[in-house]
């Protein structure tokens, strides 16, 4: 093979080569000084992030787009990067779908996440933790010495709080999850009256405590959270799991000076 004259071929890849090492050592010089901007900015960010938040949803309906149902790619904020939980937030009050890039295993993915999904942070980004439905049914399977023939009522039903969606419900996963063991239950939820793909309908009030073992609360709707559970749980002995950080500490302690069996995601289990 002939290289063309002056060894034109050859200057032309050494070009090249150097090109990319320079845009390479250009790139990563204007990364960090970015970043150091970034790690200013990040201390008063708050009100952006509002303000990045607001201006979204103007450009979506200024431009009539419709989000509803809408499947929308964001990323999760770590450490200084620009806060987009406000953002999020605002998508999922106009009823799109989120999804997160995650990585699983060293490879990034883009998943689809509700609130009640676990974020895990890891030095490579992001893990989503979609079974903490089955994380937490299999703690309580253990803890109550097996749910085979247990009487279970779970209170909420939606996604997340105050909102009438089933869709990518935790709850509709547990519920499963308890056919799965043995377990008869019961549901309420004060926004929807059942799920699309089980056939049963939701309790349209919250019968006696003594017709069940187990009491779990799934979602921090107001209405549990004003809920009086010391006085219906009065005379029982109901086990109860909280899911949702749904019981205040003082009730969960007087909860327990009255011998009942508590079991509080995130705070461990209370005897």
């Amino acid at each position: 093979m002939r290289f063309p004259p002056n060894n034109l071929g050859s200057k032309v890849v050494i070009q090249n080569i150097r090109s990319k090492r320079h845009y390479s050592e250009n790139k990563n010089k204007i990364r960090k000084e970015l970043i150091k901007k970034r790690k200013i900015f990040h201390i008063k960010s708050e009100d952006s992030s509002n303000s990045a938040a607001i201006n979204l949803i103007k450009y979506f309906n200024f431009n009539n787009y419709s989000l509803k149902d809408k499947n929308i790619s964001i990323y999760w904020p770590i450490g200084s990067e620009i806060n987009t939980l406000p953002s999020i937030a605002a998508l999922l009050e106009f009823g799109s779908k989120i999804s997160l890039a995650s990585t699983e295993k060293g490879i990034i993915k883009y998943r689809l996440w509700n609130p009640n999904d676990k974020i895990e942070i890891n030095n490579l980004g992001i893990n989503i933790n979609s079974n903490m439905p089955n994380n937490n049914l299999n703690r309580l399977n253990l803890y109550v010495g097996g749910l085979k023939g247990k009487r279970v009522l779970v209170l909420g039903a939606t996604y997340r709080s105050e909102v009438d969606d089933v869709r990518n419900s935790p709850s509709e996963v547990l519920c499963r999850g308890l056919d799965k063991m043995g377990a008869s239950w019961d549901i309420h939820d004060p926004f929807v009256d059942s799920f699309e793909n089980l056939n049963k309908d939701f309790l349209q009030e919250i019968p006696a405590a003594n017709k069940y073992d187990i009491l779990i609360l799934t979602v921090d709707h107001n209405f549990y959270k004003e809920f009086d559970f010391l006085d219906w749980v009065e005379g029982t002995k109901i086990i109860i799991m909280d899911t949702n950080n749904i019981l205040t500490e003082e009730l969960c302690k007087a909860l327990v000076s009255k011998n009942f069996r508590l079991l509080i995601t995130g705070r461990g289990d209370l005897k």
